[in-house]
């Protein structure tokens, strides 16, 4: 009887080893190009708070965008024109990544959803794609007119 059931646990332990040591992620001989490909960013101005702003980039494309732009101290601010764009440097020149523009009907911009916009890879000097490390002075502007109709610009410095 005892060895029956040492026997019985034996043959669980060995079913169990094979399974834990059997599963590995078809992944792990991937090789991961070098710098990141990911990162997220927020910032804020004196009027704004950015939160969660994503630039994906990999050898075949780039993302921008699905962040949540924030006027601070107020949930309602009716403008009727509003704008943003994120700009980052890329091989010493300023680049528009994302650009949003809305006029002509009153509406809330006191929380905005970016949205976001996907494209090709970004070249860098040397011909291969480029990495987030390789951006730099990444920066928002915002624009909007205040209740009176005054135009206003903030800017805000993504990290």
């Amino acid at each position: 009887m005892f060895n029956k059931r040492r026997f019985k646990i034996g043959i669980l332990l060995f079913i169990f080893t094979t399974v834990l040591f059997g599963c590995h992620n078809q992944n792990d001989n991937v090789q991961v190009p070098k710098g990141n490909l990911f990162n997220v960013f927020m910032g804020e101005s004196k009027t704004w708070e950015l939160s969660g702003y994503e630039i994906e980039l990999t050898p075949n494309s780039s993302k921008f965008g699905n962040g949540i732009l924030t006027m601070k101290n107020t949930t309602e601010y009716s403008s009727d024109f509003f704008s943003f764009e994120v700009h980052a440097t890329i091989n010493n020149k300023d680049e528009v990544m994302q650009k949003h523009q809305s006029s002509g009907e009153q509406v809330n911009i006191a929380t905005k959803k970016m949205g976001s916009i996907e494209g090709n890879e970004l070249p860098s000097k040397n011909g291969d794609y480029i990495s987030i490390n390789e951006l730099s002075d990444i920066y928002m502007i915002i624009k909007w007119n205040d209740q009176q109709g005054n135009k206003k610009e903030e800017r805000i410095n993504l990290n």
